[in-house]
């Protein structure tokens, strides 16, 4: 779910991971989006669409093993567990420590039982909020390098945008 200008959209799909830093996300609606993060680039494709983007130095470990990036995201932000978490969550609320960060602020639920993500917000410094709601893992699947591939139709330009993506 993302809020842009006062407004709130919803979308859902499919998200897969592989550490180190891979991750596929196949949106299916309210359009049919794919994000790939291939350890050293950040893409995105609209199906339909003319072109899809290219962002450098994405870097969404973060996302793929939440040990290593709680230990990595301690490093820029100031990590607090909140004081009223759910019985099944543990609340983490995380602060940027510079104005650099592209995220002001992060808030992750991590299930007490499994230590999964369930849910995370992310508050960008552009005042756009995003949140992930995650459920259905299914766990060492052996998942193929080729899918952190993106592989868009013949006459599909991709456009590098540089600058960087991620927290």
């Amino acid at each position: 779910m993302s809020a842009y200008i006062g407004e709130t959209s919803e979308s859902s799909g499919t998200l897969y991971a592989r550490t180190p830093n891979l991750l596929r996300i196949e949106f299916t609606s309210p359009i049919t989006q794919t994000v790939v993060f291939d350890g050293r680039y950040m893409y995105a494709y609209v199906e339909g669409g003319t072109q899809a983007f290219r962002y450098a130095g994405a870097d969404v470990s973060y996302l793929v093993d939440l040990p290593a990036a709680l230990d990595n995201l301690s490093e820029d932000y100031d990590v607090e567990l909140a004081a009223e978490t759910a019985a099944r969550a543990y609340e983490l609320r995380l602060t940027a420590r510079e104005e650099s960060a592209p995220c002001g602020k992060i808030n992750l639920w991590i299930d007490r039982k499994t230590l999964l993500a369930l849910r995370a917000d992310f508050h960008d410094r552009a005042g756009n909020n995003t949140s992930y709601r995650l459920s259905d893992y299914k766990l060492n699947v052996g998942l193929s390098s080729d899918l952190f591939r993106l592989d868009v139709p013949a006459g599909v330009e991709v456009v590098d945008v540089g600058g960087s993506y991620g927290p």
